[in-house]
Formats: structure tokens, C-alpha cells, sequence
């Protein structure tokens, strides 16, 4: 605010002559431009103290009180630009000037009162009217003054010698006194009404009129009318002499340069047409020529938009007329008769232009009572079909094509919807029409301009309005059009045909596009001329809210999400990307998918890549549309819904999108507290048993499914929900409750994306469900993890602020030490450290899916909306830290954590080697410096690692990479041992944790790095030598990581890649006359010492270290299956300690897939077996275990 500050106090020293600057305006610009357009929504209430305040001395309201007596032009400009500056700025705040709108009002009254300007007079006005129509609530008639003010204008209009704006302005200010605060102009009523038609009188029928005074007059009656309109009955022939001004208005002379009379007059008629119902009616003929005009305005949009708004009251009310026969029947037959034959011709003239089409389309809409009542229901359904011909003409395949079916899509809509309010009953035929002429309203939204949506929810509210009561009529046309509206919502974009260039690029993904025509369709709008009860609006949300569920369920079951694992050498194209991020499974969903978690190197792609672009999106727009929009319907779908995604989800357990929208569910069932006070022994075990028959029969076979919902009707569907809604909460509850639990234990062999949606669903599962023993390994991953991708860090937060609000505090302390430590590295982050850390696929490796163009538009969106203010995503994330630790109180001790100097990451104050080993020499000019590197390496591994700053952790990495080249690279041609032993215990664990870091460019660095250094070291001569164990200890101690299965696979892998290469290069060191056979045998000293490692990982009671073993022995006999000599000597002894293996299963608590992993790779061995028999059933000498198969 230093800036606004400064503004202040230069402007006031222009009044004391204390500054140089000679221009008042263009400073009060400056500050208008500040405070407009660089001020954010954080800084708004300390500049509305700077600005307003009048206890600031330099405060823009001082400013105009010290110069309200000068005159001199540059003020008298400087104050005008003032008081615009405050018109804008009320705008800008809307109620939250409520603080200041009484030193604004007495301000603004007071510069009146004591302007001798005539243009800072007027210039009042706009700000006052301004805080009248914001309706504050503390602003009363008698806070506001309106008795006083009215007397003080009235008199100025009367005998003052104010200019004629600010005369005007009087009048228009008059009127919203009678408009705002009715009681205080009970009395002045009358009086206004006499000066209103006096001064339309005498301007109208002056030779040089005011054109400011006419208008003002026309809006002050406008808002008079609203709460008086009797008093122009009481008034000698004051209604007609108020429709005489008006039809004047509408015929303003041909050198008019504003519209400011017009647009008065036809606002008076589209507000108050029923007040002149009889004169329009009388008048019609001549009213609807005048009106018309006006619609086909050549030039000005605006006034064609008021002239058809106009057009729609003065149909209706003339259409009203004729109904009730206050008329002559003569007379109304005649009106009536030229009215259709108008319409008729307008529509079939070929000449008609598209203001022509519009107004006959708007006609037959409105005058569909009055042909029921003089024709009959046979000519109304002749009406009704030549509708339906023109709407067939229409065409969506082209940009030309679809601007005209925007111009008469929502007229066409609202007539079927008057002409159906009239007709006893719909046909089949009907309906098939209305489903053509919806479907082409969803295919054209995305190209309304958001101002021309307004209408088309109107139209289509009224549409359903006149359905609803037409049987089941409502029921089949949704269910005939929302299924194909929700594709086109989880559509790329509106593909109408893909040969022409006329798809504008949108702002934002379609399904952001059409979440707004969702909430409209699901909250119908409320019409003026037709009753719409609370009970009716809700039945109609109630039955498009089923549908609608009904279509996501459809959908769900319908697409293919199946996949299939392949190797990848470069990155994928869209689809594939898509699938990657939303998928990780093998090519049989249904054993779990663990080969690409063990395979860092193999991707999947979707069997059909447009089903699953449409599932993405799909995803996205259920997180948008459900938790927002009529979220107490949500409750009857729970089960069903729940149901089918669960079943999905155990046929493909990989995709990450089910569990988002399971997260979803949990969210709004918790938000509707639809399981409150139910827990596990509210049901019995039959209950129980059936519900997990429905669902293992759900999930048997994707068809099923499908046809579970698909086949079904909506009222069978709604029969579903309605009956037994207790039993259904009981297993929802039993079939989350399971769900939840196999989910918990799956996140501990997931990674990356697919782990951030399982942890999201885990922690937004209400107390019901699990304990919160259970949440906190999610919990500490959620932190983890958040630090690159801040979403997952807010999820975390509101599962610890909603233990905290709804479970006792004692049974939440004992878990506080477990998670606390975590919420540290938050703090220490600086908001410039954390960019792009907000959005998956930038700088880690969490990705949406989608192409890339759609997501470079979802780039674009962002960039344009942020503002340069706004604050930073991280100090979000750091205040609901900061309120929390608050919360808790004295608890928050425990963020500090305990402290273990031998812990990792904390070792880097103990030194590595008992002396230096790491020289670096600098060769300067003069000398030559040597700099041991070994009391930074520590350091650098622990940056490299654990920084919080995303710079600071890159430069780390990218030194750290260059000194282990440089340690390898001095000692490539020393014997072993080098003297870097004792060092390379320490980086290598080091590496291959970085070697699957979050961060992108961290694993680019070392991933390759570790195959590298495999390469080298297993080319090392001696037998099980200091440097190669190291590195082969810790990719064993890699494979047997408790916490991240991302290490576990790359682990794997590397054990396997330096078996192959170990082979490898004693082929290449043997002489060309030895055997391949010596070679292998040779080899086989590493691949012995290799085994005997996994053989006691296999054997060990801690299940991860098993489950390591299995993960690696998965990739080792893909390696050993391709030389005789180790399958002679290694198939039988490894199939051994895997039976061994699966037998210690029984003994663990969870299940982590150990024995799926094992059982894949005993099968592998087997087909080896098969494959070559003779190397496995003669007894070796070579073999350590079992002589031969005969002794297995």
C-alpha cells in the first residue's frame, strides 16, 4: 500500500501547493488504476482504509472536502474524476462498502450542497445511485436520510438553478427512493407522479426537448411504478397520458444519437405491461410495429436484445387479453388474425430474415393460449408441427450454421414450451422432435456466449415445466437426451465435423464448459409468468438428477478401461499418456498388475483410447458437478453408485480415476452425514454375505455390469432406491468399510499418481469407517508426497482438521507424534521453491491425462486468470499449518520430532571415512589447489534428497551426479578395492533413492546413472569384491523398502540388469576358443553371490523383505531363462525357496501381494522347466540343492 500512500499524499500536497506535481487528474487516474486493477482481494479492506477512511488524513474524501470551494479547472476535473473513481470502486466492492456507505453518502450530499459546479454536482449523483441499488442493510430510509434528500431535489428541481443533467439525475435518483424505501415516499408518491407526466408532457411537445429529462422521467416512473402504481389511476387520464410519452419514446426522431429514451420506454413496457395491458392490446397493430423496429435494429445489439425482451411482454399480454374476452369478440378475432397471419408469413416468406424468423417463432410461442381457445387443439398441433418442420431445417455443421441456431434455439424452445403448457397431452412424435432440438442445444453450448446462456436455461426450465405435467413425458426425454449430453460434456471438444475449421479453441476443457449447464438443468430457474412451487422445482431436480446419475453409471460400466502393458523407449503420444496416468496393470487386470509396478521402463496403453479420454474426463467432471450441485439427492444413489465403481474398480484396480470418484462419494456421504451413527454390528452376516455376492457377481464380467444399469428403466431404478433405503445404508457401509481396507493395503504397492488417488480416497472416508491407526501410514504418505504436489498436502490437512472436529481428542493425541514432523518441511518452503508444485506433469511425475493440446489450454486458462497479487499456493498450504498447530495446542511439540543422529538424513554431521578420499584439484594459473570433497558429500546427498527448495535439490543433484562421475572416473583403471569403499555404502542407497524420486529431473539424472554404474562394477573380476557389494547390497536393500514401491521396482530392476550384464562381460573376457558354457559357469560366482542374498530375503519373517525377494526373483529368471548353464544350476534351488516363501504367508497380518508375485514367478519357472527339461532332470554336481527334478 506504500504505493496508494504515496498517490494520497501527493494529491493533498497539490492543495497546500507542497509538491511539484501540476496535475491533479492524472494523479487521481493513477490512483483509480491502482486500486481498480493492482490491489488484490487480500489487500482490499487496508485500501478501503487508505482510500475512504475518514480518519486518514490524506484519504480521497479529504481530499474533495478541502477543495470542494475551488473552481479551478484542474480540481474541478480532478474532483469529477473522484467521484467516478468512487462509482467504480463501490462497484467493484458491492457490500463490503457497507462500512463506509454512510461518510460516502454524507459526502456526496454535502459536495451537492455546496458545489457551485454544475458538473461535480451532477457528477454525485452516479455514486449515490450506485449505494441505492446495492439494497445495504444498514443503510435504512432513515440512515440514508431519503425524507430530507427528497425534499432537498424536489426543491432544487422546482426552483434551482442546477443544469439539466444534474436535473435529471434528481429524477432518476427520485424514483429509486420510491423504488428502495417505499414507506418514506408514501406522501411524495403523487407528487412525483405529477412531476413525471408534466415534465414528459411539456418536453414532447417542446420544439427543442431535453432529451436528458425524458429519459430520467421514463426511469424514475419506471422505478415508481413498482410499489405505486395506483397512483396513476387516480390521476386525470394519467395511464394514458403515461402510454402516450411511451409510444413517443419508441418512435424517437431519425437524428437521435442515444438511445438513452428508447431503451427507457421499452424497459417502462417489459416491467410494467400488465400496468397498460388495455392500451397496448387497443393499440396493437401500431405498438407492434414500433416494437419490432426495434428489433431488427441494423446497428445497436443491445437495443435489438431490449426490443425482442420487450416484444416477449407485449405478445404475452396482448395474448392474455384476447384470452380473457374483456374485448369485443370482433375486435379480438381481428387482432387475432393479424397477429398469426404475420407470424405465418414471416415463416415461410423465403425472404425473411433471421429478426423475422425470431419474432414469428417468439409469436406462435406466445400466442399458443389464445389458438387453443378460438381454433382448438387440431390447429394448435398444426402449429406445433410447422414449428417442428422449421426446427429440422436447422443445421449444426458449420460456424455460420451454428451462429443462426443460436439466434433461434432458445425461442424455438421456449415456444414448444408454450404450446405444450396448452395441450392436454404429448405424443411419441412430439418427444422424438424435442430430443432432436435439445441434442442441438448441447452441441452448440460451448460456442454461447455467456450472456446468451441466460435465456436457454429460462427456455428449457419452462420446457420442463410444461412436461411435467404431461405424464412421463419429462422422464423419457431426459432419458432419450442427458446420456448423449454427458458425452458430449466428456468430450475433447465438439467434434460436429472434422473436415471444417470452424471449431473455436476454448478457454477451458469442455467439461468446464458444461458443468455450468448441469447446475442450471439440475436448479431450474424460477419463471415469473408461471407459478414453479418449491415442490415442483424439486421434483424436477429430483428426476434430472437420476437421470443423470443413471448416464455417469451407464457410462462407467459401458467403456472400455481396459489395457495392456508394453516396453516404452520414448515418451507415448496422448492417448497413451492419458492411460498412463490413470492406469498401472498388466495385460490380466485381474492378478493386480504388479509387473508394471516392478518395471519402471513398461507403460500401458488403453485398448481404446477414446473411452478412456472420455473416462478422464468424465472423472473431472463428477469432482466438479457432484459435491456442488444438489448434493441431498446424492443419498438415494449411494449404493448403486457405489456398487458398479467398486465392481469396475476390482476389474481394473490400476485405474486411478475410479478411486476419485469413490472419493467423491465418500465426500458428499459424509457432507450428508448419510452414515452417521451406524458402525460394523449394525447388520447382520447375511447382509454381509449378500452384498459381497452382488458385488463379486458385479464384478465377474464387465457386460454384466453394464446391463445391470443399461437394460434397466428409471422408474425399476427408482423403484431400486426407494425401497429398503436402510438395508442399503447397512451394506454401503459393509461395501465401502471392505473396499477401504483392500484400498489401504493395495497404496503399499502403488506409486506415483495412482498412490496420490488412493491415499486421497483412504483419508476422505468418514470416522466410520476405519481407525485412525489405520490412516496414518496414508496420512505420513499424503505429506510426504504433498511437498511436490500441494493438492494432496490440503487432502492431509483436512483429514487431520476432521479428526480433530469430529473424534475426541484423546483418541487422536497418541497419533499426533507420528504426523507432526512432516508438517516442518512445509514450513521451511519458500513460496519461489514451490512453483508449479500445484498441478500434476510440470516439474514431477504425477500426470493427467488428456492431449496435450487440452492441456496446454488448461495452461493458458490458468496463466491469464492468476492474478500478479494472488497469493502463493504454499502460503495457503503454511496459514492451515499455522491454524492447526494452533488448534491443537500443546500437542504441537511433537512438530519438531525426535531427534536420532543416526537416522537417516541426519548423518551428514558424521563422517563418511576415517580420512580423506576424494581429492579434486583446481588447476589455477599459479598453483594448484586440492579440495577434498568428502566432508560435503553428507551435505550434498541430504540436499539432494530432502530439500524443500526445488533449486536448491536440482543443483544438489546435478553435483552429486558430477562427483560420483568423477570418483568413478579417476578409479577406473585402479585394482580393487578403490579407496572410495566406504563411501560408495553411503551414495549408492542414496542413488537409488533419487533414481525414483517424485521430482522429474531428479530421476532423469540418476536412473540412468545406476544402470551405468551396474554396468561398470559388474565387470569387476574379483569375486563378491567391496565396491560391487556395495552396490549390489543396496539395490537388495532397495528391493526390500517398506515404504515406497517405486524403490522396490527399481530395485528389482536393477538387480536383474546386473545379472545380465555380469554375464554379459565374462563372455566378452573369455578367450574366443572358450565355450559359452565356461562363460556362464564363470558368471555364475556373481549370480551365486546374488542369490544367496534373495535366498535369505525370501525367508525372512518381515513380509516387505519377501516381498523384495519375489519382485526381484520376477525379473532375475527373465534373465536366467536365457542361458542353460544357470538354468541347470539356479531353476530348482529358486522354485525351492519360493514354496518356502508362499508358505510364511499365512503368518502375516496384511495381505501385499506376495503371494500373487510369487505364484507369477513359480509359473515362469515352470514354463521354463517345460521349455527345456533335459537341464533340470539329469543329475549336476554344479547344483547346490536338489540333484535333479526326481529329488525335488
Amino acid at each position: 500500500m506504500q504505493t496508494l500512500t504515496q498517490y494520497l499524499s501527493e494529491l493533498h500536497g497539490l492543495v497546500t501547493k507542497h509538491t511539484s506535481y501540476s496535475d491533479p487528474k492524472a494523479l487521481v487516474a493513477d490512483i483509480s488504476n491502482y486500486v481498480l486493477h493492482e490491489v488484490s482481494e487480500d489487500e482490499q479492506a487496508l485500501c478501503s482504509s487508505l482510500l475512504l477512511a475518514g480518519s486518514y488524513e490524506f484519504s480521497l474524501p479529504r481530499f474533495i472536502e478541502r477543495t470542494v470551494m475551488m473552481q479551478d479547472k484542474a480540481f474541478v476535473d480532478a474532483k469529477n474524476e473522484s467521484l467516478s473513481l468512487f462509482d467504480a470502486y463501490i462497484k467493484r466492492l458491492g457490500p463490503r462498502i457497507s462500512d463506509y456507505a454512510p461518510l460516502l453518502r454524507n459526502l456526496l450530499v454535502n459536495t451537492f450542497r455546496k458545489e457551485q459546479s454544475n458538473r461535480i454536482q451532477a457528477a454525485t449523483f452516479k455514486p449515490l445511485q450506485r449505494l441505492l441499488n446495492l439494497k445495504l442493510q444498514s443503510m435504512d430510509a432513515n440512515t440514508f436520510g431519503v425524507r430530507d434528500l427528497t425534499e432537498l431535489y424536489l426543491r432544487e428541481f422546482i426552483v434551482g438553478k442546477t443544469s439539466s443533467t444534474a436535473r435529471a439525475c434528481m429524477l432518476e435518483t427520485l424514483g429509486l427512493f420510491a423504488l428502495h424505501f417505499p414507506s418514506a415516499m408514501m406522501d411524495k408518491a403523487m407528487s412525483l407522479a405529477t412531476i413525471y407526466l408534466e415534465t414528459l408532457n411539456a418536453q414532447f411537445k417542446s420544439n427543442k426537448p431535453d432529451m436528458q429529462l425524458i429519459a430520467a422521467s421514463l426511469k424514475g416512473v419506471t422505478s415508481l411504478v413498482v410499489h405505486f402504481d395506483g397512483t396513476f389511476l387516480t390521476i386525470n387520464k394519467g395511464l394514458g397520458n403515461l402510454y402516450s410519452c411511451v409510444c413517443l419514446g419508441l418512435e424517437p426522431p431519425p437524428s437521435l444519437a442515444r438511445y438513452d429514451i428508447p431503451k427507457a420506454a421499452l424497459r417502462l413496457v417489459i416491467q410494467h405491461g400488465p400496468l397498460i395491458r388495455e392500451y397496448l392490446t387497443e393499440d396493437s397493430e401500431k405498438m407492434y410495429s414500433r416494437i419490432t423496429g426495434w428489433c431488427k435494429h441494423k446497428t445497436n445489439k443491445k437495443m435489438r436484445d431490449l426490443g425482442f425482451n420487450c416484444l416477449e411482454v407485449f405478445l404475452t399480454q396482448v395474448a392474455n387479453e384476447l384470452v380473457v374476452g374483456n374485448r369485443n369478440v370482433e375486435h379480438d378475432s381481428t387482432t387475432f388474425r393479424f397477429f398469426m397471419k404475420n407470424f405465418f408469413e414471416m415463416l415461410a416468406a423465403p425472404t425473411s430474415g433471421v429478426h423475422e424468423i425470431s419474432i414469428a417463432i417468439r409469436g406462435f410461442g406466445r400466442f399458443a393460449a389464445p389458438v387453443q381457445k378460438l381454433l382448438g387443439t387440431a390447429e394448435l398441433k398444426k402449429m406445433l408441427h410447422a414449428l417442428f418442420t422449421f426446427a429440422q431445417r436447422m443445421d449444426t455443421s458449420g460456424q455460420d450454421q451454428i451462429e443462426d441456431t443460436i439466434l433461434h434455439l432458445a425461442s424455438l424452445i421456449s415456444a414448444f414450451a408454450n404450446i405444450l403448457l396448452e395441450m392436454p397431452e404429448v405424443d411419441e412424435s412430439a418427444i422424438d422432435h424435442l430430443a432432436t432440438v435439445l441434442a442441438s442445444f448441447f452441441l452448440i453450448y460451448p460456442h454461447l456466449h455467456i450472456h446468451q446462456r441466460d435465456k436457454y436455461y429460462v427456455a428449457i426450465s419452462r420446457l420442463m415445466i410444461a412436461l411435467y405435467a404431461k405424464g412421463t413425458a419429462l422422464r423419457t426425454l431426459l432419458s432419450r437426451t442427458l446420456f448423449q449430453a454427458l458425452t458430449l460434456t466428456c468430450s475433447k471438444y465438439p467434434s460436429l465435423d472434422p473436415g471444417e475449421n470452424y471449431v473455436q479453441v476454448f478457454d477451458q476443457p469442455l467439461y468446464k464448459e458444461y458443468s455450468e449447464m448441469w447446475s442450471h438443468l439440475l436448479q431450474p430457474r424460477s419463471i415469473g409468468d408461471l407459478e414453479f412451487p418449491t415442490e415442483l422445482r424439486d421434483s424436477i431436480a429430483s428426476m434430472v438428477y437420476a437421470e443423470l446419475m443413471q448416464s455417469i453409471i451407464t457410462m462407467v460400466t459401458r467403456l472400455d478401461l481396459g489395457y495392456k502393458v508394453v516396453k516404452v523407449a520414448a515418451p507415448a503420444d496422448s492417448a497413451t499418456a492419458a492411460a498412463t496416468a490413470q492406469a498401472s496393470t498388466n495385460q490380466n487386470p485381474q492378478q493386480g498388475g504388479d509387473d508394471l509396478l516392478d518395471d519402471p521402463a513398461t507403460t500401458v496403453v488403453p485398448n481404446v483410447p477414446k473411452d478412456f479420454d472420455l473416462f478422464l474426463n468424465l472423472v473431472e467432471f463428477c469432482k466438479i458437478l457432484l459435491p456442488t450441485t444438489c448434493t441431498s439427492f446424492f443419498t438415494k444413489w449411494v449404493y448403486i453408485f457405489g456398487r458398479e465403481v467398486i465392481a469396475r474398480s476390482s476389474m481394473f484396480p490400476m485405474v486411478s480415476g475410479l478411486y476419485k470418484m469413490l472419493t467423491v462419494a465418500m465426500k458428499l456421504c459424509e457432507s450428508e452425514r448419510y452414515f452417521a451413527g451406524i458402525s460394523s454390528s449394525s447388520s447382520s452376516s447375511q447382509q454381509i454375505q449378500s452384498s459381497s455376492s452382488s458385488l463379486t457377481s458385479s464384478s465377474t464380467s464387465s457386460s454384466t455390469s453394464s446391463s445391470t444399469i443399461s437394460a434397466s428403466s428409471s422408474d425399476v431404478v427408482m423403484m431400486q432406491l426407494d425401497d429398503g433405503a436402510g438395508d442399503n445404508m447397512t451394506l454401503c457401509f459393509h461395501l465401502f468399510s471392505r473396499f477401504i481396507k483392500e484400498v489401504i493395503q493395495r497404496s503399499q504397492q502403488y506409486k506415483d499418481e495412482l498412490l496420490a488417488s488412493c491415499i486421497q480416497l483412504v483419508l476422505s472416508t468418514p470416522k466410520e469407517f476405519v481407525s485412525i491407526s489405520q490412516l496414518v501410514a496414508p496420512l505420513r504418505s499424503a505429506l510426504r508426497m504433498g511437498l511436490s504436489y500441494l493438492p494432496l498436502a490440503h487432502i492431509a490437512l483436512d483429514a487431520v482438521e476432521y479428526w480433530i472436529q469430529n473424534i475426541q481428542r484423546t483418541k487422536v493425541a497418541p497419533y499426533f507424534r507420528d504426523f507432526l514432523p512432516f508438517l516442518n518441511d512445509y514450513l521451511m518452503v519458500t513460496p519461489s521453491s514451490m512453483q508449479g508444485a500445484d498441478s500434476f506433469g510440470q516439474n514431477v511425475v504425477f500426470k493427467t491425462g488428456g492431449s496435450r493440446s487440452l492441456l496446454n489450454r488448461q495452461r493458458l486458462y490458468k496463466a491469464v486468470n492468476v492474478k500478479t497479487n494472488e497469493k502463493n499456493p504454499i502460503q495457503e498450504v503454511q496459514s492451515r499449518i499455522i491454524r492447526l498447530l494452533g488448534k491443537i495446542g500443546g500437542n504441537n511439540i511433537f512438530l519438531i520430532g525426535e531427534v536420532n543422529l543416526m537416522a537417516p538424513g541426519v548423518e551428514n554431521e558424521i563422517s563418511w571415512d576415517s580420512e580423506p578420499r576424494v581429492k579434486f584439484t583446481v588447476p589455477f594459473h599459479d598453483v594448484k589447489s586440492e579440495i577434498y570433497l568428502d566432508s560435503l558429500l553428507p551435505n550434498i546427498v541430504s540436499l539432494a534428497q530432502d530439500s524443500n527448495e526445488r533449486q536448491t535439490k536440482v543443483a544438489a543433484c546435478e553435483l552429486l551426479h558430477s562427483i560420483v562421475l568423477f570418483m568413478v572416473g579417476t578409479n577406473a583403471h585402479q585394482p580393487a578395492p578403490t579407496p572410495y569403499t566406504n563411501i560408495y555404502k553411503h551414495i549408492f542407497p542414496a542413488l537409488l533413492r533419487l533414481a525414483t524420486d517424485v521430482d522429474q529431473v531428479t530421476r532423469q539424472l540418476f536412473s540412468p546413472l545406476v544402470m551405468q554404474l551396474i554396468h561398470w562394477f559388474s565387470s569387476s573380476g574379483k569375486h563378491e569384491g567391496e565396491d560391487t557389494m556395495a552396490l549390489l547390497e543396496a539395490a537388495i536393500d532397495a528391493t526390500g523398502d517398506s515404504e515406497s514401491p517405486s524403490l522396490r521396482a527399481f530395485g528389482a530392476k536393477a538387480l536383474a540388469e546386473f545379472l545380465s550384464w555380469s554375464i554379459r562381460h565374462q563372455k566378452t573376457s573369455s578367450s574366443s576358443s572358450s565355450s559359452s558354457s565356461s562363460s556362464s559357469t564363470s558368471s555364475s560366482l556373481n549370480a551365486k553371490s546374488l542369490f544367496k542374498r534373495l535366498y535369505s530375503l525370501s525367508s525372512h519373517p518381515q513380509a516387505y523383505l519377501r516381498l523384495g525377494a519375489a519382485l526381484a526373483f520376477s525379473e532375475l529368471y527373465r534373465v536366467v531363462r536365457e542361458h542353460d548353464a544357470l538354468v541347470e544350476m539356479f531353476v530348482l534351488e529358486i522354485m525351492h525357496h519360493n514354496i518356502a516363501s508362499l508358505r510364511l504367508i499365512g503368518d502375516d497380518e496384511d495381505n501385499i501381494g506376495i503371494g500373487e508375485k510369487i505364484s507369477s514367478v513359480l509359473l515362469g519357472l515352470s514354463r521354463v522347466i517345460i521349455r527345456k527339461p533335459a537341464l533340470v532332470t539329469k543329475p549336476s554336481k554344479s547344483r547346490r540343492e536338489h540333484p535333479d527334478l526326481a529329488h525335488f
